[in-house]
């Protein structure tokens, strides 16, 4: 499983940022747009969590940082609590009017706060109690209660937080007026409930344990849920941007085939009377 979180994770990482670089390109005129800031708070989020998630790049922040599992909880807090309250806040002000949005922006930040705050405290508490490193902190850790505090925290706020994204995004999706924006909707709402199933594995990770099981022996449960779930989650949010594009690039391919199509009639108009020729034909249709 080392060997494919270490191909996978960064592979999800570039396309975070592929998608930040979006972002930045496409809505360069929109940089004070609310929803465009939070994209870019969550792909930044979510690209670092995917660097940091490479066992080798979390391996060597514990070891230099002298800190075990350190970067378990820079992965949580970036790629959990950050990624889905800005999520959140992106899809806010898309679906409700300003004030609204930014009401719910204000909700959704104070609970990741709160969530973040806790997490940091349980985090302490469970490093006060063993300094050994974990390669998987959650699930390695499962048989420790504070672990498992933790655990169900990040795993029970994430789980309520993709809910939420993916009620948003089909409720909204219906009455879209952009048809780019309405296949971003349901792409965001179509990855966020693939990707929930990580968060369940891992929650049934504590069961699971007291049984006497390894929940190691089922982790590339995981890796569906990343693979596919987190590309639909990001295509879904960017598409917006991108997606008028390809429409236009599409038109100008049916343009172009239009166009070519009419050589045949304009060749035997030619035929018939050279004088048929536009001043400025030249090659222009051959």
């Amino acid at each position: 499983m080392t060997e494919v979180k270490g191909v996978l994770f960064p592979v999800l990482a570039g396309l975070c940022f592929v998608a930040l670089m979006v972002e930045a390109r496409a809505r360069v005129r929109a940089r004070r747009d609310p929803a465009v800031v939070a994209l870019r708070v969550a792909f930044t989020a979510k690209g670092v969590a995917f660097v940091l998630a490479t066992p080798a790049v979390a391996a060597a922040v514990d070891r230099h940082s002298g800190i075990p599992d350190l970067g378990a909880l820079v992965i949580h807090l970036a790629g959990g609590v950050v990624f889905s309250a800005a999520v959140l806040g992106a899809v806010a002000f898309w679906a409700h009017p300003s004030a609204k949005a930014r009401q719910r922006v204000r909700w959704h930040a104070g609970i990741a706060l709160l969530v973040g705050i806790s997490m940091v405290s349980l985090w302490v508490l469970a490093a006060l109690e063993s300094d050994q490193r974990a390669d998987h902190y959650l699930v390695q850790g499962a048989h420790r209660p504070i672990v498992d505090v933790y655990l169900l925290l990040y795993v029970g706020g994430l789980l309520v937080a993709l809910a939420e994204i993916a009620r948003i995004c089909l409720r909204y999706a219906r009455i879209a007026g952009d048809s780019w924006l309405r296949i971003g909707l349901y792409s965001t709402a179509l990855g966020a409930m693939i990707y929930s199933v990580n968060f369940i594995n891992r929650a049934a990770g504590i069961i699971f344990v007291r049984l006497g099981l390894d929940p190691l022996r089922w982790e590339l449960v995981v890796v569906p849920g990343l693979a596919v779930g987190m590309p639909l989650i990001i295509g879904g949010l960017t598409v917006p941007a991108w997606g008028p594009y390809l429409s236009a690039a599409r038109s100008w391919i049916r343009d172009w085939r239009i166009y070519r199509s009419l050589y045949a009639i304009w060749f035997a108009a030619l035929s018939i009377d050279p004088r048929n020729r536009p001043a400025r034909a030249g090659n222009l249709l051959r």
